[in-house]
């Protein structure tokens, strides 16, 4: 039998697929019940992508004996996507009141499992795992400090390096690391960190929402979208992290010299404005925002799509990345136009499952949706190709699997400890 676990999960975020954003943790939580665990999540109440405010208590029901009870912090910092500095004491905020919360339920569990962003919430974790003497688990979602001078998205140096060196306190005093790309591990290991402290668990393509995946035309008409119309669709958040003015500027290009190719953007976030004043100043007639998305939205959306895309930057930081939606993309066998390298663009590649062009190549772009615009044969070979290598080789439920045992090792390692400890101190109460 296997043994029972008891996690104390704390994460920014903790979305079900009713809600638009990233799914990666509530998956976590949901598996881990499903096979009897219990799993205490403590989050923001704020959803990461919209903007809107919840917090309270919540419970989410698992599976077979397992359980995942849910508990939301309220930050009272409201409007976090107003500026950087809301966005800033916001995600202070709920690190704080998370570390409060999970101080008092930290003695009962046998694991403390973080993620970051924001890094404070992993930094309150070594602490507390530090603290009530259990193992702690950081699962490393991205490189903040290298990513802010990538972005640009603050410019004091002091508070970047404040950033970095919490960072590398954090990957340091963590038990055990979970980095969620190859990139990541990569520069992980640059850092000087031990190989055998991490195990690269990445995302994947989920296998329930694709198993079966056809298109049809219910979604296009609603979006009074015509069948003979070759729909790129872009799914995700409009931020500094996604390079979407590439893609208007694409659409500029082609508004012209190929009107019948319509690009649909499904996302929210800081840029939309922006993006959505560019295509009115250009009488762009080619690109339709349809906003965020429930995460439950989006396969109808990919299937609905003829090819899909996504763009990051040129650089080493921007080739670390391995999103989820070019899973979705995949997974929904619809051909992928990437603008950017490193490791998405060889698993693109590698799956022969679409076309990759250098980062912000406007030029290249535009010929890699006409190329597949013009030999709609060739995209669903594509597509068909991506499919059945994703479903091979990045099932979610096989990935999954590896981190419940992951853990379990991990619990296993804390138990022969402990049992060695009293061992040498038979006096030891229990």
């Amino acid at each position: 039998m296997r043994p029972r676990m008891k996690i104390l999960f704390l994460t920014y975020n903790y979305i079900a697929p009713t809600e638009p954003g990233s799914v990666r943790a509530w998956q976590i939580g949901q598996f881990l019940a499903s096979r009897g665990h219990q799993v205490t999540v403590v989050t923001s109440g704020t959803n990461y992508m919209t903007g809107a405010a919840g917090g309270g208590p919540a419970h989410a029901g698992g599976g077979g004996s397992g359980r995942v009870a849910v508990l939301k912090v309220a930050s009272p910092v409201a409007a976090p996507r107003k500026s950087k500095l809301h966005r800033i004491c916001h995600d202070t905020a709920v690190a704080l009141l998370q570390a409060k919360t999970a101080f008092g339920l930290a003695g009962d569990h046998d694991l403390i499992l973080s993620a970051s962003p924001p890094i404070l919430t992993p930094l309150f974790a070594c602490w507390i795992a530090k603290a009530k003497g259990i193992r702690h688990v950081f699962e490393v979602r991205d490189l903040l400090s290298e990513g802010l001078r990538a972005a640009d998205i603050i410019r004091v140096g002091p508070a970047v390096n404040l950033v970095e060196r919490m960072e590398r306190y954090c990957f340091r005093r963590a038990d055990a690391l979970v980095p969620v790309t190859p990139g990541i591990q990569r520069f992980l290991l640059s850092y000087g960190l031990p190989q055998e402290k991490m195990r690269l668990i990445t995302n994947g393509v989920e296998d329930d929402l694709y198993e079966t995946i056809h298109a049809d035309g219910h979604l296009r008409r609603t979006l009074s979208i015509a069948d003979d119309r070759f729909v790129v669709l872009f799914a995700g958040t409009l931020s500094s992290f996604s390079n979407v003015g590439v893609l208007l500027e694409c659409a500029k290009t082609l508004s012209d010299r190929s009107p019948n190719v319509l690009f649909v953007i499904a996302g929210d976030g800081q840029y939309r404005r922006s993006y959505e004043s560019f295509c009115l100043s250009h009488r762009l007639k080619n690109v339709l925002f349809v906003g965020s998305q429930p995460r439950a939205r989006i396969p109808a959306f990919c299937a609905m799509a003829d090819a899909c895309v996504h763009l990051f930057r040129e650089g080493p930081f921007w080739d670390i990345f391995f999103s989820n939606k070019i899973f979705d993309y995949m997974g929904a066998a619809r051909p992928v136009v990437y603008s950017g390298g490193g490791d998405t663009a060889d698993l693109i590649r590698k799956a022969n499952g679409g076309i990759v062009t250098r980062g912000e190549d406007v030029a290249g772009l535009a010929d890699a949706v006409m190329s597949l615009a013009n030999d709609r044969a060739m995209a669903a070979e594509l597509g068909r190709n991506g499919r059945e290598y994703v479903l091979r080789h990045y099932s979610r439920r096989l990935l999954l699997s590896r981190y419940e045992d992951y853990l379990l090792h991990l619990k296993q390692l804390s138990d022969s400890a402990n049992r060695s400890n009293l061992a040498v101190h038979p006096n030891t109460p229990y």
